[in-house]
């Protein structure tokens, strides 16, 4: 089947397996993470998941999670992306000053599948449903899966996750969605606000880590650059990150992060950043190997 037929279908299983899944509880749980997330924490509920950014003093972004409500009523759930795993627990630890908080993960933590597609909401509850102990989690771009240890255990029902596509296939699916990741997509030279995740940061919360520069990028116009996705011919194969792009001749007007070669269709998808004054005034967008140049066609998430 191809990649384009797969994307097309109601609902596909991704292996979220690189993912980490983190706790945080206790008393002072909800107001902690108002603080050190970009999101408002008073916008959550228990049965779906928005994302929020964990920024530096200085608002630059460390990690990408999604954050859910406990439905015990004390404390959150947060789904990292890859590359954000590592760094987050130790980054929230540094905050902690005098909240009684605790953090729990990711080791020793459901395992994490996302379903997406047009009628995952669907499909997550019932795949759920089906495997004891399962848990369906609303987010965009994707419905998360949790199973507890164990259920995926020879002879148990966890037949039902044997369809989950394969990793090139994910990775394609994860930039089609505009999904960026840590290390990769965004690290300590960007600014929160250069990530085009207005869903992310909430403008009107109050004080949190790296608000100030949020805030101040956001209403004087000082955002210089913005993460942006395109398409590209798929002969040209994969263009290596750091890439360098330019608009209008030879203007230098930003990188590439990451790109791929969509399996089945072979056409390329990638993200990358451009700077403002390309973005506000279209020009024609080259990604430049040496002699070698691509023409690439700036979309719209998705992909």
């Amino acid at each position: 089947m191809l990649f384009s037929d797969r994307m097309e279908r109601p609902a596909f299983l991704l292996d979220f397996q690189d993912w980490a899944v983190m706790r945080i509880t206790g008393p002072d749980a909800r107001e902690f993470l108002q603080g050190v997330g970009t999101q408002d924490v008073a916008t959550l509920r228990p049965d779906a998941a928005k994302p929020t950014l964990f920024l530096s003093e200085k608002g630059r972004p460390l990690a990408l999670a999604w954050a859910v409500l406990d439905r015990e009523g004390e404390g959150a759930t947060l789904f990292v992306e890859p590359g954000g795993r590592e760094a987050l627990l130790p980054h929230l630890d540094r905050l902690r000053v005098m909240e009684d908080v605790v953090f729990a993960g990711p080791k020793g933590m459901p395992r994490l599948y996302g379903v997406a597609g047009r009628d995952r909401s669907r499909v997550a509850r019932e795949r759920a449903a089906a495997l004891p102990g399962g848990e369906a989690i609303e987010a965009d771009p994707a419905t998360f899966l949790l199973l507890p240890p164990g259920a995926e255990k020879p002879g148990s029902a966890a037949g039902l996750l044997t369809s989950a596509v394969s990793p090139e296939e994910a990775e394609a699916w994860r930039i089609a969605a505009g999904i960026p990741r840590a290390g990769v997509d965004f690290d300590q030279d960007r600014i929160a606000t250069e990530l085009s995740l207005p869903q992310a940061i909430s403008l009107d919360k109050g004080c949190f880590v790296g608000q100030e520069v949020v805030a101040r990028t956001t209403h004087r116009g000082a955002v210089r650059r913005h993460r942006i996705g395109f398409r590209y011919p798929g002969q040209a194969g994969i263009l290596p990150r750091g890439t360098e792009l330019r608009a209008g001749g030879n203007l230098h007007a930003g990188i590439i992060t990451s790109t791929v070669l969509e399996p089945g269709t072979g056409r390329g998808l990638g993200m990358g950043y451009l700077t403002t004054e390309a973005l506000q005034n279209p020009v024609e967008v080259l990604a430049i190997q040496g002699t070698v140049t691509t023409h690439l066609e700036v979309a719209s998430w998705p992909l």
